[in-house]
């Protein structure tokens, strides 16, 4: 990390009670809707597309529907984790992508494996999941995407920069 750096941790909740959604995107409280990606994204929002709920403390993929969910946002940072917990099967994956790529080798966080194309996260309980691990500070995208029915997702920790 840069010398002129002070590292900074930063916690971006994704329940509707104090969420940064996007202005782009109405949020439906507590009842399943199907969201779509706006064009353009701006940062410093989290954006949705496809079926999710929208709880008061957590987004969670629902039963029932055929497409997948995607949950995305943008950060300054080197390191990402995030707040999630499987759904209903007990154990379930979450693909991971930085600005639109499946992640490298050399950035992806411990919780983070490839078992064929796909960056997964395999979820085996509530609990923080280490998704991007990166020695160089940047600005990208990160999204996430689960076809598996109760998948929640709470929060994201982020590893950010402010000047010293």
């Amino acid at each position: 990390m840069d010398a002129a750096c002070q590292p900074e941790r930063i916690e971006i909740h994704c329940g509707y009670r104090r969420s940064p959604f996007s202005p782009a995107q109405q949020i439906f409280r507590d009842t399943l809707h199907f969201y779509a990606f706006p064009a353009p994204r701006a940062a410093g929002y989290v954006y949705l597309d496809g079926p999710w709920i929208s709880r008061e403390e957590f987004l969670e993929r629902p039963s029932g529907t055929a497409v997948g969910s995607s949950v995305s946002f943008s950060y300054t940072g080197t390191r990402v984790e995030a707040l999630m917990a499987p759904g209903v099967a007990g154990a379930s994956a979450v693909n991971v992508m930085r600005d639109g790529y499946q992640l490298a080798e050399r950035i992806r966080g411990r919780d983070l494996m490839v078992p064929g194309r796909f960056t997964i996260a395999e979820l085996d309980g509530l609990r923080v999941y280490g998704l991007v691990r990166d020695d160089a500070l940047g600005e990208h995208e990160l999204t996430l995407e689960t076809d598996d029915p109760g998948v929640r997702i709470y929060s994201f920790i982020l590893t950010a920069c402010h000047d010293k």
